[in-house]
């Protein structure tokens, strides 16, 4: 069985990708078909900066995997205590709100575990501190496979 980890950025839209080598068809790009994915017994880590970047990136992949059997678990850089347009909404109460839903969010999903590196949002920055953080909850899970947010196709804060 093969030990290494696969990456799977989570990207727009969905036939291409564009790299700075230009628009790369993923047609032939292994495990872009997830139904040839055996997620039976595997564990998925899924890392993104905010609440709800998961879902959006990967919420069908993410119940799929779950339905099928693997352990999926969430690694959230933030809390998403920034972006309310409510006058009276505090950054404390924000991120309480975000989390819950969030955590609703996952076990809709069949997500098993929520993690956050309460980073503040707005402030991510990919710094060695957060890299760090990242290695240690692989090397806690032990992943056979990582969804993340491609750097090259997303925001700077997605992309940290």
């Amino acid at each position: 069985m093969d030990k290494g980890i696969y990456v799977i950025y989570l990207t727009w839209p969905a036939d291409h990708e564009w790299t700075h080598r230009g628009l790369l068809d993923k047609k032939n790009y292994w495990g872009w078909n997830m139904d040839e994915i055996d997620f039976k017994g595997k564990i998925v880590l899924v890392v993104g900066a905010h609440p709800d970047d998961n879902d959006f990136g990967a919420g069908a992949t993410v119940a799929k995997a779950a339905i099928e059997g693997a352990e999926v678990i969430y690694l959230i850089a933030t809390t998403g205590q920034r972006g309310s347009s409510e006058e009276t909404m505090t950054p404390e109460r924000l991120s309480d709100i975000r989390k819950k839903e969030q955590e609703d969010a996952a076990r809709v999903l069949g997500v098993r575990e929520v993690h956050f590196l309460n980073y503040v949002d707005g402030e991510l920055i990919p710094d060695i501190r957060l890299k760090e953080q990242v290695v240690i909850h692989i090397r806690r899970f032990r992943p056979y496979m990582v969804f993340t947010m491609d750097p090259t196709f997303t925001s700077r804060t997605s992309a940290s």
